[in-house]
């Protein structure tokens, strides 16, 4: 490039931007022009094609247009420390993400295999999702989202009838008045512990954020209404005595 001014159209085509992007760029203070024809033309010289340059560059690292007057204000930035900077945001943007992406994926699911689920009965487990994550560490929610998928659609569906079918027996036998150290109560005190392992897939830091999930909160609530509070107790008898 010689020394011969730019007109805003000319410095736009050099550098892909638009004219409307230029003029606001002198608006907000990022990029003035050299000087002014005398019919008010704005004209740019080597120098502001080069600061141009430099905020297309960092631009382009994800930095706002705030941030980058910043940045050029100071002649001495440095550009390294400004990367690692980026790199750490965009990393917990990136884990951000996936935490949303894990919970739209658990709404999902849970739509697909509950039939005509109900706005309030949505947002009871939108709030029992809320309480979860209050209990479970990260790699532990990472942990059970893999096992889901080991496991598999069609398993989580008969499991989820196992369950169901364990929890009408329980309750049966509390309604019977049954001794938890009975044979029966310790038969079905040994298929919950299999069903809990099944979840847990063995993980003992699991099976403790679990146990205190049903400690501290409303069992019918954490288990979406599979199980009220008394069967919960009665169970847990069975599964105490069984140790």
């Amino acid at each position: 490039m010689n020394d011969r001014l730019l007109k805003i159209g000319e410095l736009a085509e050099k550098t892909g931007l638009t004219n409307r992007t230029i003029r606001y760029y002198d608006e907000i203070n990022l990029l003035k022009p050299t000087e002014r024809s005398r019919s008010g033309y704005r004209l740019y010289g080597r120098d502001e094609l080069e600061r141009l340059q430099k905020i297309r560059s960092l631009k382009f690292l994800g930095l706002q247009l705030e941030e980058i007057k910043e940045c050029l204000k100071d002649e001495d930035y440095n550009l390294e420390k400004i990367i690692y900077r980026q790199m750490k945001q965009v990393q917990t943007e990136i884990e951000l993400g996936k935490e949303l992406y894990n919970r739209l994926k658990i709404i999902a699911d849970l739509l697909k295999y509950s039939e005509n689920l109900s706005t309030e009965e949505l947002i009871k487990t939108l709030n029992t999702m809320t309480k979860y994550e209050e209990y479970y560490t990260k790699d532990q929610l990472e942990h059970l989202e893999k096992r889901k998928q080991k496991l598999g659609e069609e398993r989580i569906k008969e499991v989820q009838q196992e369950w169901k079918e364990l929890i009408a027996e329980v309750r049966t036998e509390m309604e019977k008045n049954t001794d938890p150290n009975s044979e029966k109560m310790q038969e079905l005190a040994a298929r919950w512990e299999e069903l809990i392992q099944e979840f847990t897939g063995g993980n003992k830091e699991i099976r403790k954020s679990l146990s205190k999930i049903y400690s501290n909160e409303d069992t019918e609530e954490v288990s979406h209404g599979y199980v009220d509070n008394e069967t919960m107790q009665f169970i847990s008898k069975a599964m105490k005595n069984a140790n």
